[in-house]
């Protein structure tokens, strides 16, 4: 009964860590699968599914489909896309701060404020 106790949290902690990864494509062997969210939160690759194949779960370890390998032409759409959402963020943060530099800004003088526009 003991050591049922001490593995319960520990499945739990690796469940709920696999429920929050973000989907990528990872290596598995020498091939690459979509894995992550919650549709492969978890996976398994039997014997027979070497050639290509991996099985994934949900987070709560039940089966929700037979992934293939990536092709070469998925990740590089993948890739692209991240790379487009990288920029995206980019250019808000940029936009952010253009915002904030021209806010306008009050200085304290003496009991008079003075106010300046940036």
């Amino acid at each position: 009964m003991r050591k049922s106790s001490l593995v319960a949290p520990f499945v739990s902690l690796l469940t709920s860590c696999a429920f929050y990864s973000p989907s990528g494509p990872r290596l598995i062997g020498e091939k690459y699968y979509m894995i992550g969210g919650e549709d492969c939160a978890l996976y398994n690759q039997t014997e027979e599914q070497k050639n290509g194949e991996i099985s994934c779960y949900a987070p709560d370890g039940r089966f929700t489909e037979v992934r293939h390998q990536m092709t070469l032409r998925e990740i590089q759409a993948w890739a692209l896309k991240q790379q487009v959402e990288i920029e995206r963020q980019k250019l808000q943060q940029m936009h952010e701060i253009a915002n904030k530099a021209r806010q306008t800004s009050c200085v304290r003088v003496g009991h008079l404020h003075k106010s300046s526009s940036h």
